[in-house]
């Protein structure tokens, strides 16, 4: 008689990345090390559970950080990082990721052991990619991830010289200047992409402001650098950026698997790719528009806070608010499912 395989069991997990940033110090991540005899015994991982039937998500993650921690953290204020699905061959998982930063007294009690015996540390992002808190494989895009910040800025683009509404000069000094420490930028310039040099232009363009701000992270034009050999994929501050017409029309055998990507999203189409997309390369997240009417197209239709929230609850990846959008929105974007916001006049505010 032959043999029926029966597939790995699978199992919906709570997972809360909490995050403590102290006055001159880098921001450090909550990990427990797990007991030798449990699944990934004695490796570390953030803290979470199981989603029990009956219960979302938030609900099991609020209940398995008291559990684990012994620690009320509902009032902190979560956001919505995104899901990853793994498969470790005798058990596969799907992580429901969650972000919160603790407050100083939390910190100070969240020391030594948590409820359940487990062993607790605050660790930098680069000790755990430095490999010194061993995590198990489904983490490993949680790390990835903990590099995003809650805004991401968008270029202002540089005009043709026929109508110059910003020069090169100026366009450079204005993002030397203003871009905030470790900035995460959005280099877009469909002006320079539409010349017939556009591919150079673009590229020169970045790596003068790339050598003025090093610190900075950029997201760049797959159509200027997708298809360049020379093009190094390991860039630790560069993000390939696939349009909606780049991501409905590539499949991941187009894409390298070794870069980086963020994709722009418009409706339940254009994510459900982005998170097929998940499955095999780096997704470090999405922008999701129009959220809001804009000054420049005000009569546009737009998908609204509500219509947003349904969108970016089927995400797998950070979702980013996009158009018509404020400093002011992110806790508007983290309570409907997104994590940050992003735009061109995000910088003005800066």
């Amino acid at each position: 008689m032959p043999t029926t395989l029966t597939p790995a069991k699978f199992i919906n997990v709570a997972v809360a990345v909490i995050a403590f940033s102290g006055t001159n110090a880098p921001t450090r991540y909550l990990l427990a090390r797990r007991h030798a005899h449990q699944h990934q015994g004695n490796r570390f991982e953030f803290v979470g559970g199981k989603i029990e039937t009956g219960e979302t998500p938030r609900q099991a993650l609020l209940r398995e950080v008291y559990e684990e921690l012994g620690v009320q953290m509902a009032d902190n204020g979560w956001a919505r990082l995104g899901v990853i699905c793994h498969d470790y061959g005798d058990q596969r998982v799907s992580l429901h990721v969650f972000y919160t930063q603790a407050t100083a007294e939390q910190y100070t009690r969240l020391q030594g052991q948590g409820s359940e015996g487990q062993a607790l540390v605050w660790a930098t992002r680069a000790d755990i990619s430095a490999g010194n808190y061993p995590l198990p494989a489904a983490n490993t895009r949680i790390v990835d991830w903990l590099a995003l910040p809650n805004v991401i800025g968008i270029s202002r683009d540089i005009a043709a010289a026929t109508n110059a509404l910003l020069t090169f000069d100026t366009w450079l000094d204005v993002y030397t200047h203003k871009l905030p420490q470790h900035a995460w930028l959005y280099v877009r310039l469909p002006s320079v992409l539409a010349q017939s040099d556009g591919t150079q232009a673009y590229l020169a363009a970045w790596q003068a402001l790339h050598t003025s701000r090093p610190d900075v992270t950029f997201l760049l034009s797959y159509q200027a650098v997708g298809q360049l050999a020379w093009y190094d994929c390991d860039h630790d501050h560069v993000v390939l950026h696939l349009n909606h017409h780049q991501l409905m029309g590539s499949t991941a055998q187009d894409l390298p698997p070794s870069c980086r990507y963020f994709a722009s999203c418009h409706d339940a189409n254009s994510l459900s790719k982005t998170n097929q997309l998940a499955q095999t390369h780096t997704v470090m997240g999405a922008f999701l528009s129009p959220v809001l009417p804009t000054p420049t197209h005000p009569d546009a239709p737009t998908l609204g806070w509500q219509g947003f929230g349904h969108l970016a609850a089927s995400s797998q990846v950070p979702i980013f608010a996009l158009g018509g959008i404020g400093i002011a929105d992110i806790a508007a974007a983290r309570a409907h499912d997104g994590y940050g916001v992003a735009g061109i006049r995000l910088l003005d505010a800066l």
